[in-house]
């Protein structure tokens, strides 16, 4: 039995990967959970409700974090003034990632990403509305991938689950192409099969586990075709960004 922690647990995938991995010792994360035992309350565009999070963590051994947290919403700054969707799909799940690794080195991580990071950018304020989501998923790949880099005893794999019957996963398209394509979208209990297939499998660098044809069908390992890279210096300023946040809040709590 492992120890896993899901953030994103009460979404429409989360709570299907809730019921699939019934039998192991699960806590979840999510702004819908009071904090128990086994539960935890936190918001991810909100970094004070993020390190207390992480505090809280401290307590708990984890085998693997599976991250299916993700937003996708017009243009906004949170109170740290960073812009809501790069705080809740980029650095609030790096930053949680990066906690947990510090005290077990060989933790396992899974994380939901998107076919479209294929397509993105490293512009997260970009003219066409759409392109926001997957810019914000392409650079939680690129810190995942240096992360990888730090701690190499670690294990970090990526998933897409494709066309899903879920809010977020049809908010990205269009409303005639989302009219068109609920009819024949996965349902979730399907959708969740890659996560599943990620467990079983070893860590391959530069792969994801897919649905066949990207869309549908039973998970197979892809290679990941993203060209775009963070230097060493561009990872470190982003580090160097969160511990100043970091400090700036613990500052306040002394």
């Amino acid at each position: 039995m492992s120890d896993i922690l899901i953030l994103g647990a009460s979404g429409t995938i989360g709570t299907a990967l809730v019921e699939a991995l019934g039998n192991e010792n699960l806590f979840l994360a999510g702004r819908s959970f009071s904090d128990t035992a086994k539960t935890f309350n936190v918001d991810l565009n909100d970094f004070k409700s993020v390190k207390l999070f992480c505090k809280k963590l401290k307590l708990i051994k984890i085998d693997i974090l599976i991250i299916n947290s993700g937003i996708f919403s017009s243009y906004s700054l949170n109170e740290d003034l960073i812009d809501t969707n790069l705080m809740v799909n980029s650095l609030a799940p790096f930053y949680i990632a990066r906690w947990l690794l510090k005290i077990n080195t060989r933790l396992e991580i899974i994380v939901t990403s998107s076919i479209s990071i294929s397509r993105a950018q490293l512009d997260f304020k970009p003219k066409k509305w759409f392109k926001i989501y997957r810019n914000t998923k392409l650079l939680e790949y690129l810190l995942f991938e240096n992360l990888a880099i730090e701690y190499p005893d670690s294990s970090i794999k990526y998933v897409h689950p494709g066309i899903t019957k879920s809010a977020l996963s049809l908010s990205l398209h269009k409303p005639f192409v989302c009219f068109l394509i609920r009819h024949f979208a996965m349902k979730p209990k399907s959708a969740i099969k890659v996560f599943l297939y990620a467990r079983q499998i070893p860590n391959r660098k530069g792969y994801w586990v897919c649905p066949n044809l990207n869309l549908f069908g039973r998970p197979k390992l892809k290679k990941i075709k993203v060209k775009i890279r963070l230097d060493k210096e561009e990872y470190h300023n982003i580090i160097n960004k969160l511990t100043d946040l970091e400090e700036h809040y613990t500052s306040l709590e002394s």
